[in-house]
């Protein structure tokens, strides 16, 4: 029998076909008041360096409900969500890259009129989203939201996203979210040059990725877990003994974690309480066949390249906790540096997440 051996995409696509990600239930919908920042007209304020103290005031409030684990106050965010929605004129195009089982229904509540394009690899995550999207547009319609103007689109791609993006689109865009995605690429250079392609000039893209020393003690079991993907069998990945045994690790993780919970390292167990207890977020976390991360530095160079201006970052740090800036201008260069010095030591304990602006 012959082998072949696999690439990192098609690892992935097999991956999320058995674990879609995050298989939330199927009628739990996005609280708008908590995802202020993924809205296309907090982008854009960000990007044109209007109500910046608006956008700001939003963010320490978010971070400081979080920490507290309170519900975000809805007074700010509904004066932030009325100058975002002012921002989106007609026909108002969006895209989410790598969109999941639940981005998309995040962006049709945030945004019911745009047309939205939904990229994946993994047709059970599009079949979920595909769900979702229906059921939020009945929600939308019995709200008297679709009265006036009707719902946008919504279609869906499955494949390679830097494939769809580079034969389809051009120029097309308005705003784009790739969240938790672009690390995760062979060629994560070859997916932000077609997204910046598909950008219209002044559009923006929200940002996530994973950072080279923000998830050491993730990427620690992984490696545990790595033989798993050394096979090139193809037939094997496809197979029901194959699909078990990847449950079957996922259970012993979370066996694993309830057992720190109890007995175990309570610093360990604090640092994987992200997680929840879903099975679906336990396997990206720590089963995933591709997650090598990505320097900040190279990813300066790459934004630099397609013309991807910095408006906004976040990232924390183990000595100084949350930062962030918002708006062009020196303070988000210098701060960008800081975090690339912090990722090359070892002193990030975040991800980081961008909003970038590509230039006219």
């Amino acid at each position: 029998c012959m082998s072949t051996a696999l690439s990192d995409s098609e690892k992935m696509a097999r991956f999320y076909s058995i674990f879609p990600y995050p298989n939330r239930p199927w009628f739990v919908f996005p609280n708008p008041d908590a995802s202020i920042m993924a809205h296309a007209g907090y982008a854009k304020l960000l990007a044109m360096g209007q109500n910046l103290g608006l956008c700001e005031a939003v963010w320490r409030e978010r971070r400081r409900c979080e920490s507290d684990n309170k519900t975000l106050p809805v007074f700010k965010s509904h004066i932030a969500f009325n100058l975002a929605n002012e921002q989106l004129g007609a026909d108002f195009c969006l895209a989410s890259v790598g969109c999941g089982t639940d981005e998309p229904v995040l962006l049709r509540c945030l945004h019911p009129f745009a047309d939205i394009s939904a990229f994946d690899i993994s047709k059970s995550s599009i079949q979920r989203a595909k769900f979702k999207v229906k059921i939020a547009n009945l929600m939308l319609k019995a709200k008297g939201i679709f009265l006036k103007k009707a719902a946008g689109t919504c279609d869906f791609y499955e494949g390679d996203a830097s494939v769809n993006l580079a034969q389809h689109y051009y120029k097309f865009f308005h705003h784009m979210q790739c969240f938790g995605v672009l690390h995760h690429q062979e060629k994560p250079q070859e997916l932000l040059s077609a997204m910046a392609r598909s950008l219209v000039p002044g559009g923006t893209l929200r940002l996530m990725v994973y950072t080279s020393g923000g998830r050491k003690l993730e990427r620690r079991v992984q490696k545990k877990f790595s033989e798993i993907w050394r096979t090139s069998e193809v037939t094997q990945l496809n197979s029901l003994g194959f699909r078990l045994k990847l449950h079957w690790q996922a259970f012993t993780l979370l066996c694993w974690r309830m057992f720190l919970k109890v007995f175990g390292n309570a610093t360990s167990s604090i640092r994987f309480d992200y997680l929840g207890y879903t099975q679906a977020q336990v396997a990206d976390a720590l089963l995933h066949p591709s997650d090598p991360g990505l320097s900040i530095e190279n990813l300066l160079l790459l934004l630099e390249a397609n013309d991807l201006e910095a408006v906004f970052y976040e990232a924390s740090f183990q000595d100084l906790g949350w930062k962030a800036a918002f708006g062009a201008g020196p303070n988000i260069q210098m701060g960008l540096n800081e975090v690339a010095l912090a990722d090359k030591s070892g002193n990030l304990n975040s991800n980081v997440t961008m909003i970038l602006k590509k230039r006219l």
